[in-house]
């Protein structure tokens, strides 16, 4: 251990005399520095008036919006600190959001969902466009889907956020699911397992599973399910 810290301590003894300085600047700021770099000879040195004027307008407007950018990533956590706050007291007449959904999901249904590599910001966009057009438009609405099934059906604990909204749509109303949602869906899953299956057959017939699913070109990665 001392010997560890011997050498620590001689390597600083050899750059004590040395001087240098750490540059922190914004992603902004960077992509200015590399337009700098790449065309410095055309932006390099004293510009026409009226070229220097354009110039100097356009690093104000990089300012500004670096400015901007920093302003609404503040905003944004704050937006998520409120949301948490609220639905911690059960205000939810807020708009479908991606930060919305993970604040509900997270705080009032987490023993359901499990975040994974599918639930990026794209596949939740998704499924609130399914949501949307099932006539979910608040966090209110969804909390009002979700809380009566959770009394009277058995959720997965292992169902992903994207999971997780499909099952509670289907169980409130299958046809209307893939009637409404899943038909005009960008992103359709085409296909469901025997977990998905059973889960179904607490609400439905396997007749009616199995005709709905197949109305709309979905199929049962198990062959056994006919």
């Amino acid at each position: 251990m001392w010997e560890k810290c011997e050498k620590t301590y001689l390597n600083f003894q050899l750059t004590k005399d040395y001087v240098f300085e750490i540059q922190v600047r914004t992603a902004l700021e960077h992509a200015w520095a590399e337009i700098e770099h790449d065309r410095g000879y055309k932006l390099g040195g004293k510009l026409p008036s009226h070229l220097n004027r354009r110039f100097k307008l356009l690093s104000g407007l990089l300012e500004s919006a670096d400015l901007e950018f920093n302003r609404l990533t503040v905003e944004i956590e704050n937006y998520a600190k409120e949301l948490d706050l609220n639905i911690e007291n059960n205000t939810l007449e807020f708009e479908l959001t991606t930060i919305g959904i993970n604040s509900l999901l997270d705080g009032k249904y987490s023993i359901y969902v499990q975040r994974s590599d599918v639930d990026n910001d794209f596949m939740i966009s998704d499924v609130i466009e399914e949501l949307e057009n099932f006539g979910i438009k608040t966090l209110k609405n969804l909390d009002n889907i979700i809380s009566p099934l959770e009394g009277f059906y058995k959720f997965s604990t292992q169902n992903t956020y994207v999971g997780f909204l499909r099952d509670a749509m289907l169980m409130t109303d299958m046809e209307k699911y893939f009637k409404d949602s899943y038909s005009k869906s960008n992103n359709k899953w085409s296909e469901n397992d025997q977990a998905g299956f059973d889960f179904l057959l607490q609400k439905y017939s396997k007749d009616e599973i199995i005709q709905i699913h197949s109305k709309y070109g979905v199929r049962f990665e198990n062959s056994d399910v006919k």
